[in-house]
Order: C-alpha cells, then sequence, then structure tokens
C-alpha cells in the first residue's frame, strides 16, 4: 500500500480535506504534504491511527507499507510477510 492510498481511505467525512486529517491526528499539514510526495514516510503510530479511522486492520497496514518502503534487496520479502500475513 502507497503510503498516499493510506491517507486517502482514512479521510472519510467529516475529515474531507487533508489539513482535516492533519488536524485530526495533531500534525501540521505539511507532514502530510511530505508522505503525499514521498519525502518523508509515514512513523508507525500515525500508520496505526490512519489504519484505524480508515477501518483496516493496523497490523497488515504496518505491514504494507514496510513493504513498500523496503529498499530492492528487503522488498520482496516484506512482500512475502505481508502476503502470509494478510487477514483480509
Amino acid at each position: 500500500m502507497k503510503p498516499s492510498e493510506l491517507l486517502d481511505k482514512a479521510r472519510r467525512a467529516p475529515l474531507k480535506t487533508d489539513a482535516d486529517l492533519a488536524r485530526h491526528l495533531g500534525v501540521h499539514r505539511s507532514m502530510i504534504n511530505l508522505i503525499r510526495a514521498g519525502k518523508c514516510t509515514i512513523p508507525d503510530k500515525m500508520a496505526i491511527r490512519l489504519a484505524t479511522l480508515a477501518g483496516l486492520d493496523p497490523a497488515d497496514t504496518l505491514t504494507a507499507l514496510y513493504a513498500e518502503n523496503a529498499d530492492d534487496e528487503t522488498r520482496p520479502i516484506w512482500k512475502e510477510i505481508a502476503k502470509r500475513t494478510a487477514t483480509s
């Protein structure tokens, strides 16, 4: 899962904008912008909160994010872990 996909899934009513989402998470909107631009990864605690908002399993979400952010050498391993542990 790409970080921007998680942000989009978590941004449900009444959180209609990135600014609303940032306020709800207690972070600056610029943090959301950096994540969307791929210049910043989502911290684990924030990923868990976003997964909860999106109605996703936090463990699956963290594993998918780690797979997405892994380097070329470890990405296949993380993707295999994500496949084995997925609950949905």
